[in-house]
């Protein structure tokens, strides 16, 4: 492996000795080795070519719609502010060196699908710990189910990653329910995985980035996606990083792999692009005091010109504007407060989420002031949604939480200035509160869906009295009119003879009073009734 806790081995590698030594631990086994590399076989397989080839460019010359795959940032102590040595101009002036040295302190954001030649020959110039690859593209294992085990906290210490969400809205195909979209979205994206898994893109009349092909370099990829109702949706991605530290010589870089990448109109299609109509991502806007009075858009900026601006998303800017909010000589002591920027980000689109999830919320107790039974079944399948979907992102807070909680024991670099400790005081906070937040809208959901069970159940209840006293009008109308019945049926068949009528209608009487009576005890028959008839007879025979 290339470097153990997070520190940096000084063995130098070749792309070759590299490859292979990825190869030979994918294929030691639970019989051989507690360290088993089974699950490495997916990304063997990646590596040696199983998918598509992605061509003969280098690092140094890659480039996708939304600039190159790979981006550098030099942190060296003579830097006055963290800039990005590789995009050309007129983004940032040119420089001398265009990549970074294994001798240099710095970051390496790598975006979108990977590209197997790239990944070799970034992870023997700068020695990466494989498991960083094996972590951000398990969905390259096709035995994976994608809801592995939750790894310990000890084995997060130097790789670790952070769940991004973007809360987007698109125009659809109508359907007959919000619950019959969810299921078609759930099997598109099924297949859109399973895709993902071949490196194959899935086709649809309308996939404008054309069908019948292979994921390219640099192409955005989402890990799930949620309806919140006919038009709003999220989708979930994921940053992946990984921090080696040479002790002996100082020297730490960073590698932040995100999954955005290429504009998503111009990545292979998912349930997001479900039709050709309008898409639009809500930007994940970052606060920093008197903001508006300094400029914060990164040198010469100017959008891409194959990104639409309606659909392009917030965390696609943050290869391009990373640590402009922060102090230079700080981040080249502090790789946490270096990556505090990121944090920060991930926190912002997680509250987004919270927002627009608690609004839908408050929109379904609004439906439920209402009697209506179709609404209210409707309110407890979205609330029982929301309440899943919470629950995952709740976990995930909770996993990055700890981490932050536990940043002490990091065996990474350290600075004790105030500005490094003030920012991670503010992380407590910020996860902290989001944390609660998203505990209590969960919470809320299931109380929420209770109250719907319990007017459910006092619905049922009404219903069920009002059977009852509607059988109790039927046993009193049999009772009186029956009786009636069954003796004029036996009277009217003139077997007897009656000297007078009023003895004929004073029998009849008499029959149909008895008949009444008995039919009265048959209904109110019980063994208690029989007792008491009979303490009241008793009484009245001896008294």
């Amino acid at each position: 492996m290339a470097s153990t806790g997070g520190q940096q081995t000084s063995f130098k590698f070749t792309p070759e000795t590299y490859l292979s030594q990825i190869l030979l631990h994918s294929e030691t086994s639970i019989e051989t080795s507690l360290y088993q590399g089974q699950h490495y076989r997916g990304l063997a397989r990646f590596l040696k070519g199983a998918h598509h080839s992605d061509g003969n460019a280098t690092l140094r010359d890659e480039r996708a719609d939304g600039g190159p795959f790979v981006t550098f940032y030099r942190l060296d102590s003579d830097v006055s502010s963290a800039c990005p040595v590789n995009l050309p101009p007129p983004f940032f002036p040119p420089t001398q060196d265009r990549h970074l040295l294994p001798s240099e302190t710095g970051v390496i954001f790598v975006k979108g699908y990977p590209s197997a030649r790239r990944l070799i020959e970034l992870g023997a110039a700068y020695s990466i710990d494989p498991e960083l690859f094996q972590r951000h593209l398990l969905f390259l294992d096709r035995n994976s189910t994608g809801d592995e085990s939750p790894l310990l906290p000890s084995f997060q210490t130097s790789i670790f990653q952070l769940s991004v969400t973007t809360v987007g809205r698109h125009v659809t195909p109508q359907y007959s329910s919000l619950q019959e979209k969810r299921r078609k979205v759930a099997a598109d994206m099924k297949t859109y995985l399973k895709g993902l898994t071949k490196g194959e893109c899935v086709s649809q009349p309308w996939d404008r980035a054309g069908k019948g092909r292979f994921w390219k370099p640099a192409e955005s990829v989402v890990r799930s996606f949620a309806v919140h109702d006919e038009h709003e949706f999220s989708i979930q991605q994921q940053i992946t990083i990984d921090l080696e530290w040479d002790r002996g010589t100082d020297i730490w870089k960073a590698i932040i792999w995100l999954d955005s990448g290429t504009d998503l109109r111009d990545s292979p299609w998912g349930p997001w692009l479900d039709s050709a109509t309008d898409l639009f991502f809500f930007p994940s806007t970052l606060y920093k005091s008197r903001v508006a009075l300094k400029s914060h858009q990164y040198p010469g900026h100017e959008p891409w010109p194959s990104i639409p601006e309606r659909s392009a998303q917030s965390i696609s800017l943050l290869p391009l504007a990373f640590g402009r909010s922060l102090n230079p000589k700080v981040m080249r002591q502090d790789p946490f407060y270096a990556l505090s920027e990121i944090l920060n980000f991930v926190a912002v689109s997680e509250m987004q989420l919270l927002t627009a999830i608690e609004r839908h919320i408050n929109l379904g107790s609004v439906k439920l002031q209402g009697d209506s039974e179709e609404a209210s079944l409707s309110s407890h399948a979205d609330l029982l949604f929301f309440r899943n979907l919470l629950e995952d992102h709740v976990n995930k807070i909770s996993e990055t939480n700890t981490f932050i909680r536990n940043r002490h024991n990091l065996k990474w670099p350290r600075s004790n200035s105030d500005i490094a400790l003030n920012v991670a005081h503010k992380l407590d906070v910020d996860y902290d509160a989001l944390l609660d937040r998203a505990r209590l809208l969960r919470n809320r959901c299931e109380r929420e869906m209770n109250v719907i069970l319990s007017k459910a159940q006092l619905a049922e209840a009404k219903r069920g009295i009002l059977k009852t006293k509607k059988a109790l009008t039927l046993t009193v109308l049999a009772i009186i009119l029956l009786p009636g019945t069954a003796t004029a049926t036996v009277f009217g068949m003139n077997f007897v003879q009656f000297a007078h009528a009023w003895q004929g209608a004073a029998t009849w009487i008499i029959s149909t009073t008895t008949l009444m009576a008995i039919s009265y005890l048959a209904v109110r028959w019980d063994e208690g009734l029989l007792q008491r008839l009979w303490k009241r007879t008793s009484y009245t025979v001896w008294h």
